[in-house]
Formats: structure tokens, sequence, C-alpha cells
């Protein structure tokens, strides 16, 4: 038996608390600049439940990028007896000098963007791994067992989580779900990867389902959750193959910053311009790109890697509208259906990297182990979680429903 609380800080990252027979285990721990707000949320939800000794006994992280770990030097500095679980290459990339400079300068850059500069102090010492976790390996935490499962795509070190046999705390190589409810592709170092990941969290059939950057899905989001993954990672790799495709028609081989400026047009819209700043996105659709041309030659997709029909909440016949929601366009349509795809639309220019962005995402100093969106460009949060960012029903010190 477990109960889940949603504890997150503040905009750019989330965390969800668990509470088990015996144990309490904190997922993923946000960005630096509200981990004092995490850390408050706990105690607060600690002293709802009539607990106010109760301590923090494991931190499972996600992956090794700023936004999930970010906080957790604080999270240790008020409860270091507390153990972190993690991916082999994660406690690699935690182990590399320039890993952690470069996630302390993501951390103050989002710093800046939410926080006016204010940044808590913190240990660097205590960004690390204490035990690692692979596929299958359980953690109980008393009558509620963690089962560990691998999911690269996002990252090397992505992992999901399944509590209690139900519960998915996924990772985002399955994808992401905005605070409009659009589920996007996430994908990085491995597209074939990524869409591996998502059938095997679909074949665990999870009852509930936690999605990175946004919380607990309601059932009927929950239901149609993983197709609405495969099919936007498969629409963004169709789109990106289809670019290339056609400045091949043109004569010229295709080169990442041209289909990258497709790419904008089609993808960075106004939703993803809200939660997600330019040159972040540019940083993570490059790589993108540069992973499917490598994983699919001459444009070439298996038969069972293609986007499939979705089927609809209540009738169960295959569902029309496209993947990216909010999009809209006849290409994502015929995608979701698994039909022919004509080409992309015409392309926006590409803005000017700002300097503010540069500065934001760490500049020359990025490193890919700690590759990563930044935080929204948006004005500084005065409550550790607004009422808008996070769904009603699992709001920080809630409990999120999970019967």
């Amino acid at each position: 038996m477990y109960k889940l609380f949603n504890v997150t800080g503040g905009r750019g990252g989330d965390s969800h608390l668990v509470t088990g027979g015996e144990k309490t285990a904190i997922f993923d721990t946000g960005m630096a600049w509200c981990g004092l707000n995490v850390v408050d949320n706990i105690k607060e939800t600690f002293r709802a439940e009539g607990s106010p000794g109760r301590r923090l006994d494991c931190v499972f992280l996600t992956h090794s990028h700023y936004d999930h770990l970010g906080a957790l030097p604080l999270i240790l500095r008020e409860w270091p007896e507390a153990v972190v679980y993690g991916a082999p290459h994660a406690r690699w990339v935690l182990s590399r000098p320039n890993a952690i400079k470069a996630i302390r300068k993501l951390n103050q850059g989002a710093a800046v963007l939410f926080n006016q500069g204010q940044m808590p102090e913190y240990d660097d010492g205590l960004l690390r791994i204490d035990k690692e976790v692979s596929q299958g390996q359980v953690v109980d935490l008393g009558d509620c067992p963690v089962e560990t499962i691998e999911t690269p795509g996002h990252t090397k070190c992505s992992l999901s989580f399944l509590v209690d046999g139900e519960l998915m705390i996924a990772s985002e190589s399955t994808g992401y779900t905005s605070k409009m409810g659009r589920v996007n592709a996430t994908y990085i170092i491995g597209h074939k990867d990524a869409l591996a990941s998502i059938r095997r969290c679909q074949e665990l059939a999870p009852k509930k389902i936690v999605s990175p950057h946004y919380g607990l899905l309601d059932e009927a989001a929950a239901r149609l959750y993983w197709a609405k993954c495969w099919n936007a990672t498969c629409y963004s790799r169709d789109f990106i193959l289809a670019r290339a495709q056609s400045i091949r028609e043109e004569g010229r081989e295709p080169s990442v910053e041209e289909i990258l400026e497709a790419c904008y047009g089609e993808f960075y819209d106004e939703v993803c311009k809200y939660e997600q700043p330019y040159r972040a996105w540019r940083l993570n659709y490059s790589e993108a790109i540069r992973t499917v041309l490598r994983e699919y030659p001459g444009g070439l997709v298996p038969p069972e890697l293609a986007a499939q029909p979705r089927l609809t909440e209540n009738t169960g016949m295959p569902e029309s509208a496209c993947p990216m929601e909010s999009a809209g366009t006849a290409e994502n349509a015929r995608i979701s259906q698994g039909s022919s795809f004509s080409g992309p639309k015409k392309a926006s220019p590409v803005p000017e990297k700002s300097s503010r962005e540069e500065d934001a995402m760490g500049g020359s100093d990025l490193k890919k182990s700690v590759l990563k969106k930044s935080v929204p460009e948006e004005s500084v949060l005065k409550e550790s979680v607004p009422e808008e960012s996070v769904p009603e029903k699992c709001r920080p010190g809630k409990e999120a429903p999970h019967a």
C-alpha cells in the first residue's frame, strides 16, 4: 500500500513523494532554485499525515539532467541518511567534474529566469548516487515494492519506476505531457531505444501514470498515454526524414541546421515556447535530428516501428486526430493513421540565439551528459507551485488519488 503526493517546488521540474508502510521516497528533486520549497512541501506533507517526525529514506532519480536532480544536495542536507538510487551511467556522469560544473551553471541560469538570480547555496559533493539500480531490481518501502525499469532514449541513464505494481513514474524517454495536456516526443540519444522504452512500459500495463513535467494523469489520459507517446515519437522522426528527403530531391545533402529550421516551424509552437526556452529546444532537437539520420539511413522505417492508429477512449475505434494534438495539421493526422507522409509544411525562420538563453543553458560549457531543456522564460514564481501549473488532483502537499 502506498500514498502518492506531488511535492513539486516550482516550475522547470517535478517531484513526487511516495509513502510506503515503512519508508518514504521521493522521485526526482527538481531544480536547485526551488529545492527548499521541495523540502518544505515534504515536511508539510508529513505533518498533514500526522507524522511530523517522519524522515525521507530514499531518492530515486530518473536520469542525470539538472532539472531532475538539481535540488538533490538540498534534499540530502535536510535528510543526510537518505539513500540515492540511480542508473550506473548516471553515477558515472556525476563523477565527472565538468558535469558537476555544468549542472551548477544550469541551476544558476534557472535561478535567473525564475527567482531573480537567487539560488540556495549547496554542496556539489552531494550530487551523488549511492546505489546503482538496473532492470528488474526492487527496493521495498514496506508492502510497497519499487521496481526499476530501464528506459533509455532520452539519455543513456533514463529509468522509470513501477510502484506497487500499478503506478508508473515514467521517464522522459517515453515522452512528456505539457501543462496544456499535449504529449511531446523527448528522445535525444536514441529514437529506437525510446520506442522500445514506450513498448516496455506499455506491456507492464500500469493503472496509473505520472508523466514527466506534468504529474499524475487522470484515468482517461492514462488509457491513451502510451499510444500518444508512440505516435508523437514516430511523427517527430517521420517529419525529420521527410524534410531530409525533400532536401535531397533538391540536389543537396541535408544539414542539421536546415532540418532544424523546418522542425522549428512544426514543433516549436506557442505551447512549447511557454514551457521551454529556444536554446534548450534547439540543443535537444539538433541532437534528435542527428539521432534520426543515424538510425534510419535512407529514410527507411521498419513496419513495426511505424506510427500506429490510436484507439479512442470511448469507442475503441482508430482515432484520426494528430499525435501532436494542438498542432492540428493534416500531416499529423496522416501519420497518426500510419499513412504516407507527403512532407513538412513550409518552414519558419529559426531565430538567433539570445544571450539570455545562452547564459541560462550554460553557454559553451554545456555538456551532453546534462543536456536538457531549461526552464520556461516566465515571471518569477512567488509561490512554491502556482495553481495552474499542476493538475488540481496532485498539487503539492495533497494526496494524489491512487486507489
